[in-house]
């Protein structure tokens, strides 16, 4: 009976600790419906962005990308996310997100870790993921480039994922 008992803790134990675990950084309110359905396995595991810009961009402009994520977001009903940080472990990121529960998901996220070299530590990946077709995704895009028109330095852009 001790054997029994013994493993019925450990069981419990092992529950337990599995139950309470939650990410260190869990996303904001909203993000998880508005940005991927609610299920990334389900609507973008393996997917291919379907519009990608590349933004030369130092991390002092990085507020300047924010900013206008946010003015685009508010002027085409997409739900804007800041979930960026500015020094945690060595790690200065800027990370911000329109989405739509419509199907679209927009992400500005580039990583620096202090000690670790960056090939392009001066450009900032803007990519565009449609996981359901309610919304246009090719009108979305192309009103993000006119958004971004004037930034210095310019951008580039492609279509990986276009059907």
């Amino acid at each position: 009976m001790d054997t029994l008992r013994k493993l019925q803790f450990i069981l419990c134990l092992c529950v337990a600790l599995v139950s309470s675990c939650k990410p260190s950084y869990p996303p904001p309110p909203g993000f998880v419906e508005a940005c991927y359905g609610g299920d990334v396995s389900k609507t973008l595991d393996g997917a291919t962005p379907r519009f990608r810009m590349q933004l030369p961009a130092s991390p002092d402009q990085w507020s300047d990308i924010a900013r206008r994520f946010q003015d685009f977001g508010a002027s085409h009903e997409l739900k804007y996310f800041d979930t960026s940080v500015s020094d945690i472990d060595g790690l200065k990121m800027i990370n911000v997100h329109l989405c739509s529960a419509k199907g679209i998901w927009l992400s500005a996220d580039k990583r620096l870790w202090s000690g670790r070299s960056e090939p392009s530590p001066n450009v900032v990946p803007i990519d565009l993921y449609q996981y359901d077709t309610e919304m246009d995704w090719v009108l979305i895009a192309a009103e993000l480039e006119k958004s971004f028109q004037d930034w210095p330095g310019g951008f580039q852009s492609q279509r990986p994922g276009s059907r």
